[in-house]
């Protein structure tokens, strides 16, 4: 018999084996599928409860720095500033001087009025200085041509040299007037002026013909 050994004493009763622990198939097999299909941000908040529990801190959150584009809108809003003043500062150079009246109080003055309004192509300005805008207003397109035939003939007005001014009798005056213009920079066209005063304070110019 297998429980009498050879001395003829019958062996104790083995004991009972223990159970097998699970195998690793079953224990991923009881695994919860709602745990196998945790996302990564449900993972992310259970560690950061962990962590909490443990260290007794909450995670801070990181707030996002602006000052420097707060800065450089600050910068760009400055130049495009600057840039306006800059730009109506021009503006008014340009403008304010021709709003101002005409200074006709002698005949040089009236003279380097009118070649400065057609050094600047502001032929208004220029029909200010001559006779005719009191005597005859409905010539003034005839004149506004004659000064573009100039300028297209002699080139723009760039300088002018008065060379004399005379005033043979009361009331009227003569002058030599020497014009640079851009056609010709070295041969200076010359043109004789005659010129009127008026209500005893403003001269104007009653011809000007080229020699």
């Amino acid at each position: 018999m297998s429980g009498i050994t050879n001395m003829g004493q019958m062996n104790p009763a083995l004991p009972p084996l223990p159970p097998a622990p699970p195998s690793t198939a079953a224990t991923v097999g009881r695994v919860s599928e709602p745990s196998l299909q945790s996302s990564p941000a449900s993972t992310a908040a259970q560690f950061d409860r962990i962590r909490e529990s443990v260290t007794g801190q909450k995670k801070s959150r990181t707030i996002p720095q602006r000052e420097g584009g707060a800065n450089r809108g600050m910068l760009f809003t400055g130049i495009a500033l600057a840039l306006i003043l800059v730009a109506v500062g021009i503006a008014a150079m340009m403008i304010v001087p021709r709003l101002a009246p005409p200074d006709r109080s002698s005949p040089q003055a009236t003279i380097t009025g009118y070649f400065d309004a057609l050094h600047q192509d502001d032929f208004n300005r220029a029909w200010q200085f001559v006779s005719a805008n009191r005597n005859d207003a409905g010539s003034q397109d005839s004149f506004t041509q004659t000064l573009r035939s100039d300028d297209t003939r002699y080139g723009k007005v760039i300088s002018i040299n008065i060379v004399s001014v005379n005033t043979d009798i009361p009331n009227h005056a003569t002058a030599i007037v020497q014009a640079t213009r851009a056609n010709d920079t070295h041969d200076p066209v010359v043109y004789s002026i005659s010129l009127s005063q008026y209500d005893g304070a403003t001269w104007l110019m009653d011809s000007i013909t080229n020699q």
